[in-house]
């Protein structure tokens, strides 16, 4: 306490006397001079209300625990009756306006397989898990993807994810680009592409990992009914319209890439 109490004369101090210093050289408005216990004093209860906001924010986080706690067996409930809806989980991403932002068509079509999405708390540190749950389907042998958020003191979260086991050729994270080097010998090289997917990968550069935690934490899990039943506007149409001419757009692209490589393997 006595090292607190240093430190806040200090902190007085260092505002107090270069005003002291300018106020004769004030032309305008001169501050009134306030005799130094009254700082000390004031100084001494903006430190006691900040302390009151701390204790605050510990227990808003342990009441949520709690509270989260308590909503477990109806988000349980909830999952059965989900699971028993078709594609209900697809529709919700899709309506959601962040993220139907992140889906390819490719992304669309693997989503098709989402059965479920669940969170798990953190039950010693503050956090949660972020599982993705998935029937049988041709892009990859996974049946849950997850991705861990821990946050520390200042909520600023670190994350670890499951990684995924693709099919042979069924990556669409990943596309080649054609690389023609000196001799003029065409190759392929593999880029990451942005997609919903891409989230499952440790250290994915492409999406802000931040955003994504509390829309999935806070908005689409407490509540994703809103969204399952939310109305499709005009520029839902526009937006699934451009990614099936995006994937066919691809397709082409590897159609081509495939028949260079024909003529490369005659000469």
């Amino acid at each position: 306490m006595a090292e607190r109490k240093q430190k806040s004369k200090k902190a007085v101090e260092a505002v107090v006397e270069p005003k002291r210093q300018k106020k004769n050289e004030t032309n305008s408005h001169e501050q009134a001079e306030v005799p130094y216990n009254l700082l000390e004093q004031l100084e001494q209860v903006q430190q006691e209300v900040g302390e009151l906001d701390e204790k605050y924010a510990e227990e808003i986080i342990e009441l949520e625990k709690r509270i989260n706690k308590l909503k477990e067996p109806h988000f349980k409930r909830r999952s059965d009756i989900l699971r028993k809806i078709d594609l209900f989980w697809k529709t919700v991403l899709i309506h959601h306006p962040t993220m139907r932002n992140l889906l390819t068509a490719s992304d669309m079509d693997a989503l098709d397989a989402l059965q479920d999405i669940t969170i798990e708390d953190h039950n010693e540190s503050t956090g949660f898990k972020l599982l993705l749950h998935f029937k049988p389907n041709p892009y990859f042998t996974d049946a849950v993807l997850w991705k861990d958020y821990t946050f520390d003191d200042e909520m600023i979260p670190s994350a670890t994810a499951s990684g995924i086991n693709w099919k042979p050729g069924k990556n669409f994270t990943q596309t080649s680009k054609k690389v023609e080097s000196k001799k003029g010998k065409r190759t392929h090289e593999e880029m990451e592409v942005t997609s919903f997917f891409s989230l499952f990968t440790e250290g994915d550069p492409l999406l802000d990992d931040s955003e994504i935690a509390d829309i999935f934490r806070t908005d689409i899990y407490p509540d994703p009914v809103k969204y399952y039943f939310g109305d499709v506007d005009s520029d839902d149409d526009a937006l699934l319209a451009e990614m099936q001419q995006e994937d066919d757009d691809e397709d082409d692209d590897n159609e081509d890439d495939e028949g260079h490589d024909e003529e490369d393997a005659d000469e």
